[in-house]
């Protein structure tokens, strides 16, 4: 791959926001272990040798925190990065059996013995400077709202924060939202406690489709979800047979050709998101679920794009899925595999994210329960700055080139005891 030609614009990030992003990658579970910001530095440096661009500043290199990232998962699928193969795998991999209460080790956990899952506590909190909102004219700031359904039990919404004055926020499925009529700085914050049980393969809930709602999941033509003529020849490629070994073949085709990783959204063809992200070879997981959607749609199998939180309370984040329709339940489908089967040397981690899933709080159920926009106007070009906090972790999203602030979001989250099955 050649370098855009804006990609100075995208350099402008200083080394120690770029630390940050690489302790947040390999650190929280040891956040003060001494030397983690000099282990990160020397990182750095190594993917530096390994080709990584910068820009010079005034007060030292200025880097893509996409390329530092892109590049780390790159170097460390290829074997030649430690932090990655030592410390990201191991780390991705902690997180989930921490969830499900067991400790290190390499395979994926087992659900099984815990289907009854465990009460989660998660705080989602936004801040919006006065300056990146709307001059002279009213915003509707929205916030992530969680969604009921399956997996889903006992879920209460607390509104925590929102901006004194303002009318009262509003709670509706997807999202809370406070209307501010003049600029001003801005905190909105919830916390949402339910009990998250596992999406377990088999025992899955069932969920017949209308016919009006399939013909909804089977559009070819939503945001990202785009079936061209190039994306029906690809599922076609899966074969024939039943829908549920169709998905599963096109599944496994679409992880075997693809990684996941960071993305600048102002270069994605919008035209043809899915072709952008097969030339291209990876994307986030965003774009990936996307696809898989529209592949799964090619070939007459209701599929919809799904968003939420991963509650893991070392590393908490926002993330994207895709599910299929099939056999009167709706099956999970993640790409977060990529991340955790070492280039397909663990093959247990491959289909730990076929049909099942860990618990997670839903956020959006595309096309009809969605968040929306922030609320604030986002240039072409922005970036996303990751760091751990005291409880939980931080993405700052700020423009390109000038750094400016757009809004902060910060999510922690609490575990409790695991239920009994």
């Amino acid at each position: 791959m050649t370098d855009p030609p804006d990609r100075p614009r995208w350099r402008c990030v200083a080394e120690p926001e770029v630390l940050d992003l690489l302790l947040a990658e390999g650190w929280a579970w040891e956040r003060d272990a001494p030397g983690a910001r000099q282990a990160a530095a020397a990182a750095l440096a190594r993917l530096r040798a390994a080709g990584l661009g910068w820009a010079p500043g005034a007060g030292g290199p200025l880097y893509d925190p996409v390329e530092v990232a892109a590049l780390l998962r790159r170097e460390g699928r290829a074997g030649r990065e430690a932090l990655f193969t030592g410390r990201v795998l191991p780390f991705g991999r902690r997180n989930l059996r921490d969830l499900a209460g067991e400790g290190p080790g390499e395979g994926p956990p087992d659900w099984s013995r815990h289907p009854a899952g465990r009460v989660v506590s998660v705080t989602l909190r936004r801040r919006f400077p006065a300056d990146a909102l709307p001059p002279g004219r009213p915003a509707r700031l929205r916030l992530p709202a969680p969604l009921p359904g399956p997996g889903v039990s006992g879920l209460v919404v607390e509104v925590l924060e929102q901006p004194a004055g303002a009318p009262p926020a509003t709670l509706s499925p997807g999202r809370m939202e406070v209307r501010l009529d003049a600029p001003a700085e801005a905190v909105l914050a919830l916390r949402a406690t339910a009990r998250l049980a596992p999406l377990l393969r088999g025992a899955l809930p069932p969920e017949p489709l209308p016919a009006e709602a399939a013909a909804l999941h089977l559009r070819p033509d939503e945001g990202f979800i785009r079936v061209t003529p190039a994306i029906a020849a690809l599922a076609a490629a899966a074969g024939a047979g039943p829908p549920r070994q169709v998905a599963q073949a096109i599944w496994r085709a679409t992880l075997a050709r693809l990684q996941v990783e960071p993305i600048h959204y102002a270069e994605v063809d919008a035209a043809a998101p899915g072709e952008w992200v097969l030339a291209r070879g990876a994307a986030d997981c965003q774009l990936v679920s996307a696809l898989l959607v529209a592949l799964f749609r090619a070939r007459g199998i209701p599929a919809r794009l799904v968003g939420g939180v991963l509650p893991y309370p070392r590393a908490p984040s926002r993330h994207y899925w895709a599910e299929a329709h099939l056999d009167g339940a709706w099956h999970p489908f993640d790409a977060i595999a990529r991340d955790l089967d070492d280039d397909g040397r663990v093959p247990a981690w491959h289909d730990a994210f076929a049909g099942q899933v860990e618990p997670r709080l839903v956020t959006e159920r595309h096309p009809r329960l969605f968040t929306g926009a922030p609320g604030v106007p986002m240039p072409p070009g922005w970036l996303m700055l990751r760091r751990l906090t005291g409880d939980g972790a931080a993405v700052r999203h700020v423009e390109a080139g000038t750094r400016r602030l757009l809004y902060e979001e910060e999510i922690a989250v609490t575990l409790g005891d695991l239920m009994p099955g």
